[in-house]
Parts: C-alpha cells; sequence; structure tokens
C-alpha cells in the first residue's frame, strides 16, 4: 500500500523529518528553534509539510490552519497525494 502512493516526483531539501509541534520552539509569537533533529537530512519538502499538518490537527482537533499554514510556505497548489503518502510513511518509524 505504501509503495503504491509513492510520488512520482520528489522536491528535495534539507527536512527537520519530524516537524511537529513538540518539536518546534516559539518565543513570543516567532519561531526561535527546533529540538529532536535525529531524522534530519535530505527528503521531499512534503516530508515535513505532511506532519506539521498532522500534528495541526492533532493538537487543535481541526484542520482549518492547514491553509494559513500553506499560505505562509508558500504553496499555492497543495499536493494533497504526497501529505497522504508522508503521513502514512511516518506510520512506519
Amino acid at each position: 500500500m505504501v509503495l503504491e502512493k509513492k510520488p512520482d516526483n520528489e522536491d528535495f531539501v534539507f527536512t527537520h523529518g519530524d516537524y511537529c509541534m513538540a518539536n518546534i520552539i516559539l518565543l513570543g509569537n516567532k519561531l526561535s528553534g527546533f529540538i529532536d533533529l535525529g531524522r534530519a537530512g535530505v527528503s521531499d519538502r512534503y516530508q515535513d509539510i505532511a506532519l506539521a499538518v498532522r500534528s495541526f490537527e492533532h493538537n487543535f482537533g481541526t484542520d482549518k490552519w492547514n491553509d494559513l499554514f500553506y499560505k505562509e510556505y508558500g504553496i499555492e497548489d497543495v499536493d494533497y497525494s504526497k501529505i497522504e503518502f508522508y503521513i502514512l510513511l511516518d506510520e512506519l518509524f
């Protein structure tokens, strides 16, 4: 099932690897740092995007913040199939 959903194209960047709210440090309303970089490395940018979206939905109980996140990240056309794939892939860890 996971291999069937593997994206055909990848946009490689440096990723956190476990980009979720528990691993983001805020100071006031600004990003101050990250923790738990054990899975950091080069991957498709959607690896971090997918885990951030899952974290927002888990922690806030809603997906209402996702569109704001995509906008601030600079994503105009969200690839929901990549989000689904990277969330599914993360379940294997």
